[in-house]
């Protein structure tokens, strides 16, 4: 549900393959998992939101702000480790980032957007907003991080995005291509809205997917797949603490994604 309402129904970008889509798009955030005080805990969010969107012709105004209430709530890190508690922080034991539980906290924010449906094959959206965010305190560089409240400041900050959706006539290819930007040194969880169409995630992000042919008379068709997310590594803070190494927190990790599916 989540999801549902990006979806353009009078959009051809979408009419394709869309619920594989929104499947696999799901499970890859689903469920938020962290560890708090050596136990498996679930980020839980209370959200309140509001909307207006106006539509003239080709074009789509928006605007909508929320506020949330969130418990156990997590984030990416990288690097040293050690002046983290461990029993707060979560290895998926493949990649190089873990996942820390920086407890609770509440927010708000908004972001205006601006949608130009230049044709069926092309859409193009602007937004920019303020949302709550949190950095690095400086005094605690060299004083260890292993408190929540000693590293973490949270205020509001400014978040801007591009998205471009677009579908190649010729060979059917569909792909969509996305940059977020955030204040600097600055690391602001995505929230997910429900009343914009806008995705809003940090740096560089480009999905393609390419239908196939069928081969041998085999009923359904195939697709290849590709999800690319920030690409330029952005979006990684750098904390220093007192043994000389460095922590990182992530605002997503960069992630290569592909696949070759059998649609039925």
């Amino acid at each position: 549900e989540l999801t549902a309402h990006s979806k353009e129904s009078a959009n051809e970008l979408e009419n394709e393959g869309s619920d594989l889509s929104d499947a696999i798009g799901a499970l890859s955030r689903l469920p938020q998992i962290s560890e708090r005080n050596g136990n498996l805990e679930l980020q839980r969010t209370q959200s309140y939101e509001a909307g207006y969107r106006n539509v003239q012709g080709n074009f789509t105004y928006a605007i909508s702000g929320f506020y949330e209430d969130v418990s156990n709530g997590r984030m990416y890190v990288a690097g040293n480790l050690a002046p983290l508690d461990n029993e707060d922080v979560l290895s998926d034991g493949v990649s190089t980032t873990s996942t820390y539980n920086i407890g609770n906290y509440r927010r708000n924010g908004y972001i205006a957007s601006a949608d130009d449906h230049l044709s069926d094959n092309l859409d193009v959206a602007l937004a920019y907003g303020r949302m709550g965010g949190f950095t690095a305190d400086p005094d605690s560089v060299g004083q260890g991080v292993g408190e929540q409240q000693r590293f973490l400041t949270e205020r509001d900050r400014n978040v801007a995005a591009a998205n471009v959706r677009g579908k190649l006539h010729v060979t059917g290819t569909m792909f969509t291509a996305s940059y977020g930007w955030v204040d600097s040194g600055t690391i602001v969880p995505r929230h997910v809205f429900t009343t914009q169409s806008v995705y809003m995630s940090p740096g560089l992000n480009i999905n393609v997917r390419q239908p196939l042919p069928s081969f041998f008379g085999i009923p359904g068709r195939m697709e290849l797949t590709a999800d690319l997310r920030n690409l330029l590594a952005q979006g990684y803070l750098p904390v220093g603490n007192g043994d000389g190494g460095s922590l990182l927190i992530v605002q997503a990790p960069r992630a290569i994604r592909g696949g070759l599916n059998f649609i039925f």
